[in-house]
């Protein structure tokens, strides 16, 4: 059996999905709506994020939410380049159970896998960083 991932980062890197997966996989372009990208940090490492546009406006003026250090994720502009930042751009992955198995490995503690619909109407999983305070 075989579900769909929707990727934004990492995991979109052919060398990375070979060390993940064992293989390269190709996906199709799609996208997300209602998300907005931004990074989150781990120690001296920073990664890619993403979090529903309700969640990241709840944080201060520069984009940081007091439940966790969310980069990004609010940038200050016009009102035009906040709608703009409304979508995520990825690709889907087609993964067995096994790979989700490894990505979940790879995901690690931080970040949980959500059900999504995506803007071609595709229903898909999703890695979304976990609302924790970091040290």
């Amino acid at each position: 059996m075989t579900e769909k991932l929707f990727v934004y980062g990492t995991l979109m890197d052919s060398d990375i999905q070979k060390d993940v997966f064992g293989r390269e996989i190709s996906g199709v372009s799609d996208s997300l709506y209602g998300y907005r990208l931004g990074t989150v940090t781990f120690g001296n490492e920073t990664f890619p994020a993403v979090r529903k546009i309700s969640d990241s406006l709840s944080g201060d003026k520069n984009g940081r939410n007091s439940s966790g250090p969310l980069d990004g994720l609010n940038s200050e502009g016009s009102p035009a380049d906040e709608m703009a930042d409304n979508e995520v751009k990825g690709i889907v992955l087609t993964l067995s159970g096994e790979d989700f198995m490894n990505a979940d490995i790879y995901e690690g503690e931080y970040y949980s896998r959500r059900e999504v619909t995506l803007k071609s109407g595709t229903v898909a999983y999703l890695y979304e960083i976990e609302d924790v305070d970091y040290v």
